[in-house]
């Protein structure tokens, strides 16, 4: 199987969107100032009654995750960008009429995000997959005591019960669930490892040559990476990337639905774009390091189907940007890949998949 980098990803298409994520919930009330129409948006946050049911006490709920909040926004007018000739009738004050037009709610898209002990995620609550999942790797994370039989799949409680995966959309789906972030990852901790089970953590993958076999290979090749480098940052995401017809000379994006009713996508796809660096974190700024070590940057995009065991993982790299343009994401902004010392990982050491006999029949 030969996949040619660039000629697919490279077109416009979308992936689930990519919102900002932020590292904390926050759960109290804030307000963003909006300069150009002097609006304040304050955004009262409260526990959603139906969430509160749904994160309770059914089977394969995860109960250790806070409750999903709903936000409700409240609008107040002012300045003069934007505003048309029309009074409020009660305060006399001018009305924007595109800001009336969201008095009764801000209808999305959401993006659930959040940080777990080992990893941060993105959840699309349209297509039921991650956006995308970030970890840090490093000799220390990927060994310890955790015990994979012990963790058990379960609905991330977390997500509104129309909008999350649920367990039983997988049943007789014909395909695994596939973890974005591999539980081999976080041994160093029991909860790391539960958490790596939750299903905003998981998406529909092949199981037979890919899921089981490549695709595990591929994911011990990046814990390996440690042996060589201190830190390694991996981002992990889904792909709905279209096909071209030779018949039509058309492209188009088709995939599967999984779930009852039919409702998860299947990607077509998968990404995981590394980097890795002996630099240091800088304790004074989480974007800085202490030393100008350089970094080592390489993105891969894999087809969610049966790849060859002997397939060279070369045949897979693709330029970091072109999975940018294809999933709207920006993949370790904080790097200048102009200014700072970056090189393709791939030239510095091999990149190459190694075949686990435990897995082969």
């Amino acid at each position: 199987m030969f996949f040619k980098p660039g000629s697919i990803i490279g077109a416009s298409f979308f992936a689930g969107g990519a919102g900002a994520y932020a590292l904390y919930r926050q759960n109290k009330n804030r307000e963003v100032q909006v300069q150009e129409t002097n609006m304040i948006l304050k955004r009262e946050e409260s526990t959603s009654p139906a969430s509160s049911a749904d994160s309770s006490k059914a089977a394969g709920s995860d109960t250790s995750v806070p409750p999903v909040t709903s936000t409700a926004l409240v609008l107040y007018t002012g300045g003069s960008g934007g505003i048309v000739p029309e009074k409020n009738k009660s305060s006399g004050s001018p009305i924007n009429v595109g800001l009336e037009s969201l008095r009764y709610g801000f209808p999305g898209p959401i993006n659930d995000s959040g940080v777990r002990q080992s990893y941060a995620y993105s959840y699309n609550r349209m297509m039921k997959n991650p956006n995308w999942i970030a970890e840090h790797l490093t000799r220390d994370t990927i060994k310890g005591p955790a015990d994979r039989q012990k963790s058990k799949f379960r609905e991330d409680s977390s997500i509104p019960h129309k909008n999350r995966t649920h367990l039983s959309d997988y049943f007789r789906s014909g395909f695994d669930r596939g973890h974005m972030a591999p539980a081999g990852n976080s041994k160093f901790s029991q909860q790391a490892m539960d958490e790596t089970f939750i299903l905003s953590n998981i998406s529909p993958q092949v199981g037979e040559g890919f899921n089981r076999h490549y695709w595990a290979f591929f994911e011990s090749f990046i814990r390996d990476l440690t042996n060589r480098y201190k830190h390694v940052y991996v981002i992990t995401g889904p792909l709905y990337l279209p096909s071209h017809d030779p018949k039509t000379n058309k492209w188009t994006v088709t995939y599967q639905v999984i779930g009852n009713p039919p409702n998860i996508p299947v990607p077509t796809h998968f990404f995981k774009a590394v980097l890795a660096t002996n630099n240091e974190p800088s304790p004074v700024s989480p974007t800085s390091s202490s030393n100008k070590e350089p970094y080592f940057m390489q993105a891969f995009v894999i087809p969610n189907s049966k790849v060859l065991n002997e397939t060279p993982l070369q045949n897979f790299i693709t330029p970091i940007d072109a999975v940018e343009r294809a999933t709207g994401l920006e993949l370790f902004s904080s790097i200048d890949r102009k200014k700072d010392p970056v090189s393709e990982l791939c030239s510095h050491t091999v990149c190459k998949v190694k075949i686990d006999p435990r897995y082969i029949d």
